[in-house]
Order: structure tokens, then sequence, then C-alpha cells
């Protein structure tokens, strides 16, 4: 059964399928995001503002921090959420209270070359034999 929706910005009205319950929704006439009800019975027009419509559908956890406590970064000093696991700025783990540092080039190859070696059954910092003419 098709939802029967009014546009807030033109005041027209338009069927989506039940498929968009929740969802936003461009109006065909003016383009305008809508966001469907989730229920027929709350189809109904409303005379609400988008902002309104919108401000009621979105979850609290998405607005950001409006309402909660702010805090900051131990590694950088920008606001973060009161839930963040890692900082997007500067990569300062919460759980672990470390800084996640990239290693530099020499540090990756050398990681590397003593996974082959463990690979091949060398101990750990022996050189391989060199192959070659006597």
């Amino acid at each position: 059964m098709p939802i029967v929706v009014q546009c807030s910005a033109c005041k027209k009205q338009f069927q989506a399928g039940d498929h968009l319950a929740g969802k936003q929704v461009k109006c065909p006439a003016c383009q305008a995001v809508l966001v469907l009800p989730a229920s027929q019975q709350a189809a109904a027009p409303t005379g609400n503002s988008l902002d309104e419509l919108l401000a009621e559908e979105m979850p609290q956890r998405h607005a950001g921090l409006a309402g909660q406590a702010e805090v900051k970064c131990p590694g950088c000093g920008i606001p973060v959420r009161e839930d963040a696991v890692l900082c997007v700025n500067c990569g300062y783990n919460f759980r672990t209270g470390r800084q996640i540092v990239p290693d530099t080039p020499s540090q990756r190859r050398a990681r590397y070359e003593a996974r082959d070696d463990a690979r091949r059954g060398l101990a750990p910092g022996a050189k391989p034999q060199k192959r070659g003419k006597k």
C-alpha cells in the first residue's frame, strides 16, 4: 500500500512505495528533501517544516556535540564526542591511552625483513648466506 505524503515546501501530495518508509526522498514537483514516515498513520500532513521533520527523525547520536559535555582530545586538544574511540585529527586512541603513530619506511622494511627471515627459518638477526661464484 503506497504512502501518501504532502510536501511541506510546495504542499503537493504524492505517493511513495512502502519500501521507502522512514527514508529520505525528493518531492517530484519541487525537489525538496522529505523524510517519509515509518508507518501509514504518521503519513497525514501535519504542516511541520522540513527542519522539524528532520529533527524528529534524526537520532540524537548524530546530532554532534549538542547537549553533551565537551571532551577534549589529550593528543591535540580538539573537542571530541564522549564515546569516541579514536581522534580523527591526531590518531589518539582513548581506550589504550596512546597515539597511533605510523612507522617510518626503515621500520617497515625491518619488520618485513624479520617476517621474511622467519618464513625462511632463519634466526632473528642472522644473515642469509649469499649464493654466487666461488
